[in-house]
C-alpha cells in the first residue's frame, strides 16, 4: 500500500463538510430584519402602554397632604383607603388640595381617571 491510499471515512467526512457549507442559509435581507425589529419594538411599546393604562396611577401624594389625611383618619373624619397595586407615573398627580380626595385618587389607575377628567 502506498501513502496515497484513501480511507473511506475521510472521504465521507469531507463530503459532509461540503454539504454542511452548502446547506447554510443566507441571512435574511436587511429590510426584513429591520421590519422585524420595528415590529418587536412596537409590540413592546404597545404592551408597556397597556400595562401603564391598566395599572398606572399617580405618583405619591405630597407628605403634607398625607400627614393631614392620616390625622383626619385618626380623628374619625375620614375612612381609611384600601391600598392597591399601582405603577407610579411621574408627573401624574391629583391637583386637589383636599387630602381625602387626593388620597382616594392615589389608589386610582389611569383607566379609572375618566370620572374626573374629560377624555
Amino acid at each position: 500500500m502506498t501513502d496515497e491510499t484513501y480511507n473511506e471515512d475521510e472521504l465521507y467526512n469531507e463530503d459532509a463538510e461540503d454539504d454542511a457549507e452548502a446547506a447554510v442559509e443566507p441571512k435574511a435581507p436587511l429590510w426584513r430584519r429591520l421590519l422585524f425589529g420595528a415590529f418587536v419594538t412596537l409590540a413592546v411599546l404597545f404592551f408597556a402602554g397597556v400595562m401603564l393604562y391598566e395599572f398606572g396611577g399617580m405618583s405619591a401624594p405630597d407628605p403634607q397632604l398625607k400627614a393631614q389625611y392620616e390625622q383626619m383618619v385618626a380623628a374619625g373624619y375620614a375612612q381609611p383607603i384600601q391600598a392597591r397595586f399601582t405603577i407610579p407615573i411621574p408627573g401624574c398627580k391629583c391637583h386637589s388640595s383636599d387630602p381625602v380626595l387626593t388620597m382616594a385618587h392615589s389608589t386610582r389607575r389611569i383607566s379609572e381617571c375618566g370620572s374626573c377628567h374629560a377624555r
